[in-house]
């Protein structure tokens, strides 16, 4: 029995064999970790290399368009200013096509030449205007004439029938004028051309 017991092996200790397998396992895992992470670099190396460049995408013409539509909207201004200024000035419209273009039309500021008394356009019922000496107000030449002659013996025989102004004296003429010059020189034609017709008369009645 003392031979037998000699001979056996002692028994190990139980931390030791523990421990051992613990850093077993450890070194395992570790050198898996080592390998995946090795083989994942291999794997995006060879497909970084296998991938070819892509070509830049040409620009449409459409955005080619646009950038040069921006381009030239940004020096738009400069160039107007600059043709702004480099245009002459046209020359203002002489006072005779100025008034020639407001007898044909009728009147710069209405349009049309209405009568006080018949409410009809002058121009278009192709009659002559009566101008009064003291007044602005139209009229027909016939229109005024009759109304004149119909209170004769009234005092209002002298008056404008608008503003009641007294205008004794009535001018015929083709065209309304434009301004008290123009009303002046048509009324001073006319008083000639009523002395003239008087000295004919005056002279050639004692003849007769």
């Amino acid at each position: 029995m003392s031979s037998e017991r000699s001979i056996s092996p002692e028994p190990l200790p139980r931390s030791h064999s523990h421990s051992s397998v613990i850093l077993i396992g450890d070194k395992d895992s570790n050198g898996r970790a080592a390998r995946q992470s090795s083989s994942a670099t291999q794997k995006r190396r060879r497909d970084s290399s296998h991938r070819t460049p892509s070509p830049p995408s040409p620009r449409s013409p459409v955005s080619r368009s646009r950038s040069r539509s921006s381009v030239g909207g940004s020096r738009s201004p400069v160039v107007r200013k600059e043709s702004h200024r480099r245009s002459p000035a046209s020359p203002p419209p002489s006072s005779s096509s100025s008034k020639r273009r407001r007898h044909k039309d009728g009147g710069s500021n209405s349009g049309r030449h209405i009568c006080g008394i018949c409410s009809a356009d002058v121009d278009e019922a192709k009659r002559l205007y009566g101008v009064l000496d003291n007044c602005d107000h139209i009229f027909c030449y016939e229109c005024i004439v009759s109304w004149k002659r119909s209170r004769y013996n009234n005092a209002e025989s002298e008056s404008c029938p608008v503003c009641k102004v007294r205008s004794a004296f009535i001018t015929p003429s083709k065209h309304w004028y434009d301004n008290k010059d123009d009303k002046a020189r048509i009324i001073k034609k006319h008083k000639n051309h009523l002395k003239l017709v008087f000295l004919f008369v005056a002279r050639v009645l004692p003849q007769i």
